[in-house]
């Protein structure tokens, strides 16, 4: 039998991530975050508070931990199938993208450069995303997933996507006004109702008290309103939270450099960097067009992916997995 030299490639590639897997799930990553939480609330413990693992924060919903809490046994195992479930969504991702774009236009020369022009730009975030165990690969695939099934008619299927998105991290949330933007009002009620249920349906498991209880401290520790969400001066901080202020107020991060062009007080500061944040949400509007009009499908394919692009810029404590 003859084997293809794209056959070899795709053989490579899938053997050095696998590879890639391995050793990141040796390590430990983020996902000991969520496993982390996942133990405390079997235990009846608040998942908000310290002691953490690893000193990281858990900002996610109760719902994930609990859906978590029968993957706990062994953190190698779940964590490397949760890479391995990762690279198939991704390859569903490719597929998505995709159906946006036409390839016939393009010779297979032309299609092969594509891919590998595409490839090197998003292969550094990619492999943040292995090395960290993050889940910005299923909520990038929610994303695609439920937007094919509402512009396939099928809402329900798409807003149980999205609305699931939503609940674990709350990025996925830019895209309620975007449904209404482009009049699929039947998805935008139907991911309204989702995250409703999905926000009480751990009250069947561990008590609608404790569930309540859970709730009250995620908004807590979520809420952008909080002090540490105005400004962060870290290194790693990404978004413009990150950026902004540490140019234009005397804010002193963890980079030992003087970094301040301007001496604004910590107010205009975040009331500069949310005009900042304004400012990248009107312009999708340049994107969007007319509302309620129905878009070609590169033009839509645009819109999607500004959106996407913004969201780590404009939401607090972003990283540079999130860019994927």
């Amino acid at each position: 039998m003859k084997i293809s030299k794209l056959n070899i490639v795709v053989f490579l590639i899938a053997s050095l991530y696998i590879l890639l897997s391995i050793n990141s799930a040796k390590r430990g990553g983020d996902f000991d975050v969520y496993l982390d939480a996942a133990i405390k609330l079997s235990k009846g413990e608040n998942i908000y508070v310290a002691p953490f693992i690893n000193g990281l924060q858990y900002f996610y919903s109760p719902l994930f931990a609990l859906l978590l809490e029968p993957f706990t046994t062994n953190f190698f195992i779940i964590e490397f199938l949760w890479l391995i479930i990762s690279g198939v969504f991704l390859i569903r991702i490719f597929k998505l993208c995709s159906n946006y774009l036409n390839f016939n236009i393009l010779s297979q020369k032309e299609n092969y450069l594509f891919v590998v022009i595409t490839s090197f730009f998003i292969i550094r975030f990619l492999l943040y995303n292995i090395g960290m165990i993050q889940i910005t690969v299923f909520l990038l695939w929610c994303i695609l997933e439920s937007i094919s099934y509402i512009n396939k008619g099928k809402s329900i299927h798409g807003a149980f996507l999205l609305a699931l998105a939503i609940n674990i991290k709350l990025m996925p949330l830019v895209f309620l006004p975007y449904l209404l933007y482009r009049a699929k009002f039947k998805a935008f009620l139907w991911v309204v109702i989702f995250s409703i249920v999905f926000l009480f349906l751990p009250s069947i498991f561990i008590g609608f008290d404790f569930n309540n209880f859970l709730l009250s401290e995620w908004l807590k520790v979520i809420n952008p309103v909080n002090k540490e969400h105005l400004i962060e001066p870290f290194s790693d901080s990404q978004s413009l939270v990150g950026l902004v202020p540490v140019f234009i107020s005397d804010t002193i991060g963890d980079i030992n450099i003087n970094r301040n062009f301007f001496h604004l007080s910590i107010e205009k500061a975040v009331l500069i960097t949310n005009l900042a944040r304004l400012g990248l949400i009107l312009f999708t509007l340049f994107f969007l067009n007319k509302p309620f009009k129905v878009l070609d499908k590169l033009t839509e394919f645009r819109a999607i992916a500004y959106i996407c692009l913004i969201v780590p810029m404009i939401f607090p404590h972003q990283q540079k997995y999130a860019f994927l």
